[in-house]
């Protein structure tokens, strides 16, 4: 019996083996093995064996020598043939020398037992089961030497049962049988099993299908197992048995498994936890068949091992260990875990990377059966451990993900790290089987894993510490008549991978997520509501029902209230997973990685960026349809003749001829001139520049989005910065390794904002604080001109910038501009602003009266028949030119008269009202309220309100959506970085939708400014 002491200090022995022979050679014929494989040696007693069934020490078989697997027989090496005289020679190639002869059945011994050499050689005969070698050096064992005898026949020696001891003629597996033994086997489970189906073959159009063969390992093996095992409790059988039972992919329905399990649920585990489980005296090959236990009560179990990223308080490498197995049932030994599950071969550092704790690693290729097969590679079985803080190896169940139960149930299908309940876990793998499928001396089919995933998950509120590790596997079959080494496709060159998956209890994080997820939409949604409405209640009155365009108007005002709100939730949670993963050093927090969180998160950046594309488009159309209006202060400097008067050459020919002022000129042609007299007319250059200049601003922005781009590439692909979003912990190592979508957004937004941040602070800070702020120069430009802007982009909302001089004229010389100018400067004129004050632009409220006297006025200017504004929109619609504009050689479309009168109608009620000369329609000047700032305009029975706001117009230009548009191109950015994978890609995406953007808004803001200022678009430069 073994205690745990002991079993401690086996694994103890195995560690440092293992941690010693980093040098030592390779074993040759595990192809797929890197690490170094190693027995474990039993150093405590002279006469003992290893057992991996039972992970302790055993006595060795009285007629074997002890070591590592008890495998030579006592024996005296003939070393010293050249001192010792021999009747006889024995040539080798060129070379003759002279050896003992002896008798039949005998050997030579040269040595005494203590290993001295003797003065002469002896003859010693073999013992029962064992026959001498040519060199008669030592004893060869036959295949079973209880029950087989050898004889020599034409030179050589051969084995063979024993006769008259009720041995069975045949061999089973190369071993003798007792008829005896042969009937109980048959009895007891059943003839023998030739065949295995195979569930899971791919044929040659692709589609899974069954394939039934008679399996010559199976024909051969079949008694011989179960009878050894069961009958004789030999080891290597019973492994032998388990080895069948593996290949039969734990079908307890074939007679193999039904066997095994059998033999083990008459057994009691002699063990404690973890190997509670193991059956005595029998591999362990299903979980809860000796302890009864579920998979769920296992998954909870807690190996001795603390994970640490940095290596401080624990481990920074995984360390499994395999347990590997020959077909034969023969215990090879241990091997550390690096390269050996992975059939995807590539630099042998880089496929070591998994090993890192906290990373999350994945790797793929096309396989060609066809050289893997001429390969060579042998069947080998392994068990997995993980090699625990004390030295003792923790098993580590396996699940395979095709298993079928007895009902033909796929109860280990959609794998999970967190629900193992009604899985059924095992034990022992292969990784490439080319024995079962031999049927008459040739190989039909093959089967190897296409997919081999470890989930690690974190233990609950415990820091570093993990449940028990599992490994899935997905095997595929193939008969090997359809494998091509030209194929290409999945019969002839499946896809296999290998992956390592930490996970962890996110049920609180999700909770929490949720309830503040909702508590934002909610939020939004109400805020978005209120604001429709209150839009309702000013612009179209109080008592006006919800109708479609409200219900169009409210989605619009969700998006623009849900957008920034859910895009500063996704960009916080994605940080959030960001910050801690990358910085932790004992494992604490893991990254998502299901597909339906990665779903979730695509929605999400996805929804963000959409619902500001529609609020972006919305407020774009609402700006380029604004009401824009340029009020001309200037008055006449005085009275000249009118344009095409009768007396118009009469008057002007005696005025020029007389050098008298015109009161000397004669009567009659001084009545003349003064009946033509009219006011000076206004220059409308000014108005025009004006015009020129706010078109201008239309599309001026604080950030570059070119260089944005251009910078953000430089950061991502250039620094290879990127690749902080790796799927590891830290941040030292930036090699190129799978990324985690959710890392990838919050690498993506971060630069991203950072670059628009220095952008900011650079405009900000010193280019518009010490160089140039356009907004505040078109102010002083406007009053300059002497030229204020009137602009509506809703019925009741809009902007007004003061530009009315404080000067005299403003159509002036240069000379006299300067004077005005200096007397500004030294305070000797008036303050710019509304009502003598230093406050020059508003955000402007009026009540639904005022804005319906104006729009009458706009009725008026822009009436015309059905049919011309039918065409005119027409022709907007097919060019870029104004509908009676032409192209750029037309000339320039004149108003007509009609419009010009209203037009002056315009500009003389808007001066009115403004000089509050209109006593039905006053307006007053304050601040906002804090309340107002942030939930609420005036209410309208307050009236017309102007409320102080320097560069609140800016609103009505793309300078106002630019906050929105970075928002959504940060979201677009990382959305079509996830989706396409390549940064490259996802900045042209959004280098075309700014460029559409920007393209729209100029071209329709000029076609509107163009309409409401009655100026035709060729003189909007």
């Amino acid at each position: 019996m073994a205690s745990a002491k002991t079993l401690a200090a086996v694994g103890l022995t195995v560690a440092a083996t293992l941690s010693c022979l980093a040098n030592a050679a390779l074993v040759p014929e595990l192809s797929f093995a890197l690490e170094p494989i190693v027995t474990p040696v039993c150093s405590a007693s002279a006469s003992a064996v290893f057992d991996p069934t039972l992970q302790e020490c055993s006595s060795c078989p009285q007629y074997l020598v002890s070591g590592s697997t008890c495998p030579v027989l006592r024996r005296n090496v003939l070393s010293h043939m050249s001192r010792i005289g021999a009747p006889s020679t024995l040539t080798i190639g060129n070379t003759t020398i002279r050896v003992c002869a002896c008798s039949q059945g005998e050997y030579v011994v040269d040595r005494d037992v203590t290993g001295l050499p003797l003065s002469t050689a002896t003859c010693s005969a073999c013992p029962s089961g064992f026959y001498p070698s040519v060199d008669l050096s030592t004893c060869l064992a036959c295949p079973d030497i209880n029950n087989m005898v050898a004889t020599l026949s034409g030179g050589s020696y051969s084995c063979s049962c024993k006769t008259g001891g009720g041995l069975n003629a045949n061999l089973q597996g190369g071993l003798c049988v007792a008829d005896t033994a042969v009937s109980r086997v048959i009895t007891t489970y059943g003839t023998v099993q030739s065949s295995i189906t195979y569930q899971d073959v791919v044929d040659s159009a692709g589609q899974a299908t069954s394939l039934t063969v008679q399996s010559d390992l199976f024909n051969n093996n079949y008694v011989k197992a179960i009878s050894k095992c069961d009958g004789d409790g030999d080891v290597l059988s019973c492994q032998l048995l388990a080895n069948l039972c593996v290949l039969s992919m734990y079908d307890q329905s074939s007679r193999l498994c039904a066997a095994y399990l059998k033999l083990a649920k008459a057994r009691q585990s002699i063990k404690s936890s973890p190997y509670d489980d193991q059956p005595f005296g029998l591999p362990w090959l299903y979980y809860g068949t000796v302890n009864r236990e579920l998979p769920q009560t296992t998954r909870n179990r807690i190996p001795g091992i603390t994970l640490d990223v940095s290596g401080g308080a624990g481990v920074s490498s995984l360390p499994f260990v395999l347990g590997v197995y020959r077909l034969n049932g023969s215990f090879v030994g241990f091997q550390n875990l690096t390269t050996e599950l992975q059939l995807c071969q590539s630099d042998p550092t880089t496929m070591s990377k998994w090993r890192k704790v906290a990373h999350n690693y994945i790797t793929s290729c096309t396989l060609n059966l066809s050289n893997f097969l001429a390969a060579g590679y042998e069947t080998y079985f392994y068990e997995l451990f993980l090699l625990e803080t004390s030295g003792s190896l923790y098993p580590i169940p396996v699940r395979i993900t095709n298993y079928r139960s007895t009902a033909g149930t796929l109860v280990n299908a959609n794998p999970s790290a967190i629900d193992w309940s009604n899985n059924q876990l095992v034990r022992r793998f292969f990784i490439v089987d080319t024995v079962s499928g031999i049927s008459s001396g040739s190989l039909n089919v093959i089967r190897i894993p296409t997919s081999i995933s470890i989930w690690i998950y974190k233990a609950t509120n415990q820091a570093g510490k993990i449940l028990l590790p599992i490994l899935d596997m997905t095997y595929t079959e193939r008969d090997v008549s359809t494998i091509s080494k030209l194929d290409s496709s999945k019969v002839s060159s499946p896809t296999v991978q290998f992956s390592v998956y930490y996970d962890q209890d996110s049920s609180y994080l999700r909770q929490v997520l949720t309830i503040l997820l909702v508590i934002v939409v909610s939020a939004g949604i109400i805020y978005a509501f209120y604001l429709a409405r209150l839009w309702n209640s000013r612009n179209l009155g109080p008592y006006d029902s919800i109708d479609v365009m409200f219900v169009l108007r409210f989605l619009l005002t969700v998006c623009e209230c849900l957008g920034p709100l859910l895009g500063i939730f996704v960009y916080v949670v994605c940080l959030y997973f960001f910050v801690f993963f990358k910085a932790q050093s004992l494992l604490f927090i893991c990254l998502p990685y299901a597909p339906a969180d990665v779903s979730v998160l695509m929605t999400a950046v996805a929804g963000v960026a959409a619902a500001e594309m529609a609020f972006i488009v919305r407020y774009l159309a609402r700006q380029c349809s604004a009401q824009v209006f340029f009020i001309d202060w200037e008055r006449s400097k005085g009275r000249v003749l009118g344009a095409g008067s009768p007396d118009q050459g009469t008057a002007a020919s005696a005025a020029h001829s007389s050098p008298l002022s015109p009161m000397a000129v004669s009567g009659s042609a001084a009545s003349a001139a003064t009946s033509s007299l009219v006011p000076s007319p206004v220059s409308v250059w000014r108005s025009i520049f004006m015009a020129n200049q706010w078109n201008t601003l239309q599309t001026y922005r604080r950030v570059h989005i070119e260089f944005t781009l251009i910078m953000l590439l430089v950061l991502l692909e250039g620094l290879e910065l990127r690749n902080l979003a790796t799927e590891r912990a830290g941040l030292r190592d930036i090699s190129s390794d799978a990324l985690s979508p959710i890392l990838v957004v919050a690498v993506d937004t971060t630069f991203w904002l950072l670059l628009v941040v220095v952008q900011l602070i650079v405009h900000g800070g010193f280019y518009a604080r010490f160089y140039r702020n356009k907004l505040l120069q078109y102010i002083d430009i406007l009053s300059l001109a002497n030229v204020s802007l009137v602009l509506f982009d809703t019925p009741s909302h809009g902007y007004y910038i003061h530009g009315r001089s404080v000067h005299a004229v403003a159509d002036t010389n240069m000379e006299e501009l300067n004077g005005f100018l200096r007397k500004e400067a030294n305070d000797m004129v008036p303050r710019r602003g509304l009502q003598d004050t230093h406050q020059q632009s508003f955000e402007v409220f009026v009540t639904l009266k005022t804005r319906a006297t104006l729009d009458k006025l706009y009725e008026k200017r822009t009436a015309s028949p059905a049919e011309t504004i039918r065409t005119n929109r027409m022709v907007n619609r097919l060019t870029i030119y104004d509908a009676g504009g032409g192209g750029p050689s037309a000339p320039i479309k004149p108003a007509s008269e009609p419009m010009l009168k209203q037009y002056k109608q315009i500009n003389k009620f808007l001066k009115s009202f403004l000089d509050q000369n209109l006593k039905d329609v006053p307006y007053t000047i304050r601040e906002r309220t804090y309340f107002e700032r942030f939930l609420t305009s005036p209410d309208p029975s307050e009236g017309n309100v102007f409320f102080p706001n320097e560069l609140g117009f800016a609103r009505s230009l793309l300078y106002g959506l630019e906050m929105h548009m970075l928002l959504a191109y940060a979201f677009l950015f990382a959305f079509a970085d996830l989706v396409t994978g390549k940064p490259v890609q996802a900045a042209v995406a959004v280098w075309i939708v700014d460029s559409v953007l920007v393209f729209l808004r100029r071209h329709f803001g000029e076609m509107n400014l163009s309409q409401k200022t009655l100026l035709d678009w060729k003189f909007l430069v």
